[in-house]
């Protein structure tokens, strides 16, 4: 296992994580709509994600272009810490 990338706890990384987490699955346009931030980047972060074991990803059934995202075990403890950590700030 890699280390752990720090960058991924500031700014849009963690509301993209966040996003991602507030629906089952979601495409990219879908998140990068959300945090207002290009397709592009998103799917950028989203593949740094998907790398550290944040989120997986499948390919949709209806558009085989298109892949959908969901947050794992991992993403959603990771969010939990963020948020105590954030309350507590």
């Amino acid at each position: 296992m890699k280390p752990f990338d720090s960058s991924l706890v500031k700014g849009t990384p963690a509301r993209i994580l966040s996003e991602a987490a507030a629906e089952e699955e979601q495409t990219v346009s879908e998140i990068a709509l959300e945090v207002e931030t290009p397709q592009s980047y998103v799917g950028k972060i989203l593949s740094d994600l998907e790398e550290e074991g944040f989120v997986e990803s499948r390919r949709s059934e209806d558009d085989a272009r298109k892949r959908l995202y969901t947050v794992t075990e991992l993403g959603e403890e990771f969010l939990e810490v963020l948020e105590k950590a954030y309350a507590e700030a």
